[in-house]
Formats: structure tokens, C-alpha cells, sequence
């Protein structure tokens, strides 16, 4: 298994490098701010609505087209089906913060042109789990706090080549050219954590051209298992629904502590007194 845990080490460590802020803002309209306050709840909506039309697909895009110029037709074909049964598996929900609270361009996006306010949460009493996200069937690790990675393509492939190069066994394993039981298992196990690295990093890299932002962002991985009754102590529960933009929009409720709210910033347009 050492092959496997160098590998998952190796992608795990390319998110860590980036330098964790303790302190991360959400931008919002005054109505969502006075909300946000009042009830002490972020809203995590459906990642099919988000403004960014490449979410879920610019790191993947780029990872098939590089395994489908290196790889056996056949042999991704496999893959790419088994990666999706997986993706399948469980729906993101997404609510937006950033390293910076005072970004011009979020201001004009996301906080009402500026009459809203910047709301800055530590990150540390959010108490979010800070790990890959996946189809966990605890609910506490399939909720994440992760920074973004704003990967070009080039810098995708140079990731994509450090998968094959460790996971040589790709081709062997989807051919059913692996005769050992054990042996079979083993890289069975591995097939499952790197599908799960590549869900995270699906998840959670966008295009460069968004590395203004500076985007952390808070992630619920729902499972699409029936419903699933949440225990009492569980800061997220029931999925609920709002109508934004003329569309009907899914959401979950996070709870977080009063302390966890360490500094608020007023947008340049602001009316508050």
C-alpha cells in the first residue's frame, strides 16, 4: 500500500502548499447579511447553479483528454465510467468565502455593488472538517473546508502524468490482466482513494482566471441514498429550497457559534450607521 499512500500524500500536499488564512470572508446583500446574523446559518447551495459554467468540469475535462492521449481507449473508458459512478454517488453543495474581505470584484458580484457587507468567520470555530471531500457516510467528513487551486492546463497535466506515473497499474487493473486475488484488492483500494482525490480536486480547482477571488469554499457532499436521518447534534439538516433568479434553488443550512463571526466589513457603498 505504499505505492497508494504516496500518491494520495502527493495530491493531498499540492492543496496544503497554499497558505491557510485564519480568518475568511463571505460577501453578502444586506437582506443576506441581517439573515446570516439573525439565524446564525450559512446557506451551502447546489453547485449546478454557481456563475462559473466550467464548475465540476475544468479539472476533469482536462484530466480525460490527457488519459485518452496516453491511456488504451478501452482501458478510460473504464475508468472514466467507474469515476463517474462515483461522482454520481453524491451531489455538492457550496457556499462561497475568500481569503480577502475587501475584493472590489466581489463586492460588485456578491454583495449587493457594494452596499453590502463583508462577513469574516475563523476559521478554526467554524469546526468544519478540513479533508478530502468524498461519499463518506458520516455526514461530519463529508462536510469540507478547502481552498481553491486555480490550475491552468498545463499545470493539470503535469498532475495527470504524476498520476499515471504512479499508478502504472491503471491499464493491468481495467483489462482484467491482474491474476492475484491479493494483489487485485490491494490496487483495488488504491483505485478507490485516487477516484476520491480526483472528486476532491474536481471539486475544488478552477480556471486561473478566477484567482482574483480567492476562494475558500465550504463543501456538503450529500449521498443520493434515501433520506438519511440526521442526528440532533449534526450542524446541517434537511434540504430546503428558495427561488432566486427565477429558478428554484436546493440548499442546506449550516449552524455555526456566535463566536465564530471575528469581523465584519462594510462594502464602499454601505448604508449602515
Amino acid at each position: 500500500m505504499k505505492l497508494c499512500g504516496m500518491m494520495i500524500l502527493e495530491i493531498v500536499s499540492y492543496k496544503r502548499t497554499l497558505n491557510k488564512m485564519n480568518t475568511i470572508y463571505h460577501y453578502c446583500s444586506p437582506e443576506s447579511f441581517f439573515s446570516i446574523i439573525q439565524n446564525q446559518r450559512l446557506w451551502l447551495s447546489s453547485m449546478d447553479h454557481m456563475n462559473d459554467y466550467m464548475e465540476k468540469k475544468w479539472f476533469y475535462s482536462t484530466l480525460k483528454k490527457y488519459l485518452y492521449k496516453n491511456l488504451d481507449a478501452n482501458c478510460v473508458d473504464q475508468f472514466i465510467a467507474h469515476l463517474d459512478d462515483n461522482i454520481s454517488i453524491g451531489t455538492p453543495f457550496a457556499c462561497c468565502l475568500s481569503k480577502s474581505g475587501d475584493i472590489l470584484s466581489q463586492w460588485r458580484a456578491y454583495a449587493k455593488d457594494g452596499f453590502g457587507v463583508s462577513i469574516g468567520f475563523d476559521r478554526e470555530k467554524l469546526d468544519v472538517y478540513d479533508g478530502i471531500i468524498g461519499n463518506n457516510l458520516d455526514p461530519k467528513h463529508r462536510l469540507t473546508l478547502s481552498d481553491i487551486s486555480y490550475m491552468d492546463i498545463n499545470v493539470i497535466e503535469c498532475l495527470a502524468e504524476r498520476i499515471l506515473s504512479r499508478y502504472s497499474f491503471i491499464k493491468k487493473y481495467y483489462m482484467n490482466e491482474i491474476i492475484s486475488t491479493s494483489k487485485f484488492n490491494r490496487y483495488d483500494k488504491c483505485i478507490l482513494e485516487l477516484i476520491s482525490n480526483i472528486i476532491h480536486l474536481n471539486t475544488t480547482t478552477k480556471n486561473p482566471a478566477f484567482k482574483e477571488e480567492k476562494e475558500v469554499r465550504l463543501v456538503y457532499q450529500t449521498l443520493d441514498t434515501g433520506r438519511y436521518e440526521y442526528p440532533e447534534s449534526s450542524s446541517i439538516k434537511d434540504l430546503k429550497y428558495r427561488i432566486s433568479n427565477n429558478q428554484i434553488i436546493s440548499y442546506y443550512e449550516l449552524g455555526f457559534p456566535k463566536d465564530a463571526v471575528s469581523e465584519l466589513i462594510l462594502g464602499p457603498n454601505n448604508k449602515f450607521k
